[in-house]
Order: structure tokens, then C-alpha cells, then sequence
């Protein structure tokens, strides 16, 4: 009996030993017992459980990361969908309740046609009439559909599901990467068809080869007058456009982010300009900003991807007179990254925003190729 006593003692506190983590948090080291229980290992002084948990968390891996996600991207990343889900709401909520007046609007015109015996306007408002009513009908069912996502968005935030959302978009991300395609004319139509609206030379298909050489348009090619370095600078383009779903119905075709681009060299070296700009003040805090040094990672249709880095903060600027917020960010780029650009087009890219990554697919695939042909760069 006495052996067996101390067989449960023993395997009780080998359980106990077994449930405690060692973690790092924020620089100090962190002691956790079980899932309410931590105390920090120089102070002994216990922690608020809502700062660790024990449970194991697996993050659906990117096979080709620049930088390890980690679950605070995540919350990042569920927060920001929060905001964009919220801001859809409201506008679904605007356009309704825009809708609804619009309707009684022509109600009350009806009425006072009809009370007027003026027929003729009053069966031109009839009709016009039967046309609010179902503009007020699928502006409310668009209410319904966006409060809703905007409730989902929220409870991931709010139940900590944030890893979960995550994995999920990322397994079908990566179930749609697997099917892309490496040859250019098998390329989705739309990104076909964007390269041939978008430029009278780019464009993929059977008559490819047969497109003229776009011109080469430097927007400047001289000397830097603040300190004389000599500097040759290509015409900007537009390098990729991106909508949150949520908010497409609401932006009237305009796009939410349009990404300019250009490259120029000074003192032979090579940089990629960008110029990002949000139809929206409310993105600067959906987004944030791109740190100095963040990562932006251009994925190839060959499957190789280049990792540059950036040159310095971009913080968002708004433009009273444009309507936009605008962010301008500078990448180096080396010999190495050259030849990897001019070597395939693109497919997609990977910027490190402030609030976590974000993907964008890539429609003028052959950009780059060109801005470095422009610039006669071998």
C-alpha cells in the first residue's frame, strides 16, 4: 500500500511538472503552472492568465516566409479584417437607409401626382417607384449579409478564433496556389485580359510574340540637384490594384489600393519605388505603416521568390485634394534580385504591413521586366 501510495504522489507531481512552460515574454521570463496559473521567474509575482495560455497553437506554415508568423500577426491580421468588415457595415447601413428615403421620397411625389390627377407624371413614377423598391430590397439584404460578416469578423477577435481563421484561409490560399499556372497564355483570363486593357504591349496569349515593344518612358534622366548624383528614373505604372471583397459594392469600381511603381538608379544602384494609396483616411489605422526594414516578398510564376527589404519608414499621408492616403516606400535592389526579376514574371506579392502581411495577386506580370529593360539593365 505504501509503495502504491508513493507511486500516485510520484506520477501526480511528474503531471504537475509536466503542464509547466518556460516562455519569453517581452523580455522577461515567464513561468506557466497550468491554463490559470504563471508567475514571472524573477519576481515570483503571479500573472494575469489572459496574457499566456498552454494550449498549443499551430500556425498553418508560409513554405516560403521571409519572416516566421507569429500569433500576434494573427491577431493583427483578425483585427484588421474587424475593421474592414466594420467599415463595409457601415457603408451597407448608408446605402440603405439611402435607399429606403429614396423610395419615399418618390412615394410622396407619387402621391402628390396622383392627388393632382396628373397621370402621365404619375406612371413615370410608377415605374420608377417599383425600381426603389428593389434597390431598397437588395440594399437591405446587403445590410443583413454585411452586419453579419462584421459580426463573424468579430467574434473571431473576441473568442481568440483569430489561428483558426487564419489556417483556414490559409489552406485554401494554398489549395488555389497549387493549381496556378507556370505558362503565361494559361493565366486566368482576367489577368490576361488587365495586361492588354492596361498597355497597348503587354498581354498573353496566342499572339503574344506579335505585340509591339512598348516604348521605354524615363521620367527623368539627370543629375540629383541636391548633391549632383546622376540619376535615371522610369515613368511610374500600375503595379497592382486590391479591394476587400466586403467593401467592393460600396466603392462605385473604384479600387481600395492601387500600388504605382517605378524603378531608378543612382550612383548604379537599383531601387523600387512604391507608391500605395488607399481611397480611404480610415486605412491608417486598418494598416497601419511599413517599418523600415519590413519585407516585401515578389513570388515568380516559375515558382522562386526574391525577399527585399525597406529603405526607410512609409507612414500614410493624406491628400485633401487627391482623396487618397498615400504611402511612398523605397527597396533596393541587388544583382542577385535583378537576375531572379528579369529571369520570370510575376504571380503575387507579400507585403509586411504594421497590422500583418497581406497578399496581392499580380496582374501587370511582366512590370518589372520591362522598368529594368527601360533602364537598360542587364
Amino acid at each position: 500500500m505504501m509503495r502504491y501510495g508513493l507511486f500516485i504522489l510520484l506520477l501526480f507531481g511528474l503531471t504537475r511538472l509536466s503542464a509547466q512552460e518556460m516562455r519569453e515574454v517581452d523580455g522577461r521570463m515567464m513561468m506557466i503552472v497550468n491554463d490559470s496559473t504563471a508567475y514571472w521567474f524573477d519576481t515570483k509575482e503571479a500573472v494575469d492568465p489572459s496574457l499566456f495560455s498552454v494550449v498549443s497553437v499551430v500556425i498553418e506554415p508560409l513554405e516560403d516566409a521571409v519572416d516566421p508568423v507569429t500569433e500576434g500577426d494573427l491577431i493583427r491580421i483578425a483585427q484588421r479584417r474587424l475593421q474592414l468588415a466594420n467599415e463595409a457595415s457601415e457603408l451597407a447601413a448608408t446605402r440603405a437607409l439611402a435607399a429606403v428615403e429614396n423610395k419615399e421620397n418618390i412615394e410622396q411625389r407619387l402621391f402628390t401626382a396622383r392627388s393632382a390627377g396628373d397621370e402621365q407624371n404619375a406612371g413615370q413614377l410608377q415605374r420608377q417607384l417599383l425600381l426603389a423598391e428593389r434597390v431598397a430590397d437588395e440594399s437591405a439584404q446587403e445590410q443583413l449579409d454585411a452586419l453579419r460578416k462584421a459580426n463573424l469578423a468579430a467574434a473571431v477577435v473576441a473568442e481568440g478564433q483569430h489561428v483558426q481563421a487564419y489556417n483556414i484561409n490559409r489552406r485554401r490560399r494554398r489549395a488555389r496556389r497549387s493549381r496556378r499556372p507556370t505558362d503565361l497564355n494559361a493565366l486566368p483570363h482576367a489577368r490576361r485580359l488587365y495586361n492588354m486593357e492596361s498597355s497597348d504591349f503587354s498581354g498573353y496569349g496566342p499572339n503574344r510574340q506579335n505585340r509591339p515593344t512598348p516604348p521605354c518612358q524615363l521620367a527623368y534622366e539627370g543629375e540629383d540637384e541636391t548633391n549632383g548624383d546622376r540619376v535615371r528614373l522610369t515613368a511610374s505604372e500600375l503595379f497592382f490594384s486590391h479591394t476587400d471583397e466586403s467593401l467592393r459594392p460600396y466603392l462605385e469600381g473604384r479600387e481600395y489600393l492601387q500600388c504605382q511603381a517605378h524603378i531608378y538608379q543612382r550612383r548604379g544602384y537599383h531601387y523600387l519605388q512604391l507608391e500605395i494609396t488607399f481611397a480611404n483616411p480610415n486605412a491608417l489605422t486598418t494598416y497601419g505603416y511599413l517599418p523600415a526594414n519590413s519585407a516585401l516578398s515578389l513570388h515568380l510564376l516559375d515558382g522562386n521568390f526574391v525577399s527585399l527589404r525597406a529603405a526607410q519608414d512609409a507612414n500614410g499621408s493624406w491628400d485633401a485634394q487627391r482623396g487618397l492616403l498615400s504611402y511612398q516606400v523605397s527597396y533596393p535592389l541587388d544583382r542577385s534580385v535583378l537576375g531572379l526579376i528579369r529571369s520570370s514574371e510575376l504571380d503575387f506579392l507579400r507585403l509586411y504591413w504594421s497590422s500583418g502581411f497581406e497578399e496581392y495577386d499580380i496582374y501587370q506580370v511582366d512590370l518589372l521586366q520591362r522598368l529594368l529593360n527601360c533602364l537598360r539593365v542587364k
